[in-house]
């Protein structure tokens, strides 16, 4: 029971701090590098039995045109790099390769949605002459995480987390910078990482207290 108790709070410390450093945690997925995605990106790939273009607009964006995003070839797949920032209004058109499309222009329109897309996702979108949908292939970070961890642990500095973080996964990945924790020196942060160690005891000693 503790064991079972200690793995699942322990999955979520580990959530906590992939959400707090905006970090994909996996380098590959599904062929994608997940690497190369900046803060509030995400992965599309577009799916089409015909030829068509597909757009979006902010919803920050007012009284915009719809900008231009992918072009695909009936049966050609075609992945691109989507912004999560804000919410957007898409449309799929056919036979259309204008860079802007205004609002009241229906002619060709196959669908308009407003799909729901998270940080770090990987999401498929299949259109079809009857219709479209929007599917979730890679679940996003949760970025609201962070926010229930500070609510939870007021005292803990997000600075320290990130350096023992980035610390850990560089001794998981066998890139150790030397043998003696205290001597090793961050190629992120440039600072001792003695800083980072103790940082590691304080979070093991808050997973403790949290478990208790």
């Amino acid at each position: 029971m503790n064991d079972s108790m200690a793995q699942g709070n322990w999955e979520w410390y580990k959530e906590v701090v992939r959400s707090w450093l905006e970090d994909p945690l996996v380098e590959q997925f599904g062929g994608l590098n997940m690497t190369s995605l900046k803060m509030d990106q995400a992965y599309m790939t577009g799916v089409s039995d015909r030829n068509v273009s597909i757009y979006s607009v902010s919803d920050d964006c007012f009284r915009c045109p719809f900008e231009l995003q992918k072009t695909l070839e009936a049966g050609v797949p075609g992945t691109f790099v989507v912004s999560t920032s804000r919410r957007a209004t898409w449309r799929v058109y056919e036979d259309v390769r204008e860079q802007y499309m205004s609002a009241a222009n229906a002619s060709g329109l196959i669908c308009q949605l407003r799909p729901d897309l998270g940080e770090f996702g990987v999401y498929t979108l299949n259109a079809t002459g009857d219709g479209c949908d929007v599917r979730t292939d890679k679940d996003p970070v949760n970025i609201y995480l962070r926010e229930s961890f500070l609510f939870a642990h007021p005292v803990i500095n997000p600075g320290h987390i990130t350096m023992w973080y980035k610390d850990k996964r560089r001794r998981v990945g066998g890139a150790s910078l030397g043998p003696n924790p205290l001597l090793r020196r961050s190629a992120d942060e440039h600072l001792p990482l003695v800083h980072a160690h103790a940082t590691d005891l304080a979070l093991q000693s808050v997973l403790t207290v949290h478990l208790v």
